[in-house]
């Protein structure tokens, strides 16, 4: 071969080294646990994604009164108009706001027929976020 063939097909296979290269190197990013999914596969990603979507799409607000608070379990009563009593539980990653401040649990037993508005999940009927109207 002549020095100009040997020269392109030396610069082609660099080339072609480089994309291999650069493709490895992000797969091992993705692998790393860069993406914040350390050690799924990527099914398991897409389950975790689909899960997110259906927990956001499960989301249901109401406006109510306040009526049982239950220390010991976590469980609430607020009664609404459309939907009689609503039982649910207040979690770990519920909020309690008391207008534009944070409440604790035992602070809503001294708020029992107050007016709230509530958003929680329909399916566990856990919290996400409970407002307190002042």
């Amino acid at each position: 071969m002549t020095k100009k063939k040997r020269f392109v097909v030396i610069l082609a296979v660099l080339l072609m080294g480089l994309v291999v290269f650069a493709g490895c190197g992000s797969n091992a990013e993705e692998n790393s646990g860069a993406n914040g999914d350390e050690g799924l596969s990527s099914g398991q990603e897409v389950e975790s994604g689909e899960q997110t979507e259906t927990q956001e799409q499960d989301t249901v607000t109401a406006a109510g009164i306040l009526k049982v608070v239950n220390t010991d379990d976590g469980m609430i009563t607020v009664e609404t108009e459309n939907s009689g009593e609503l039982e649910l539980q207040i979690v770990g990653t519920s909020k309690i706001l008391l207008g534009e401040t944070t409440a604790t649990l035992t602070q809503l037993t001294d708020k029992i027929d107050s007016e709230v508005n509530v958003e929680y999940n329909a399916g566990t009927k856990e919290v996400t976020v409970l407002n307190l109207q002042e």
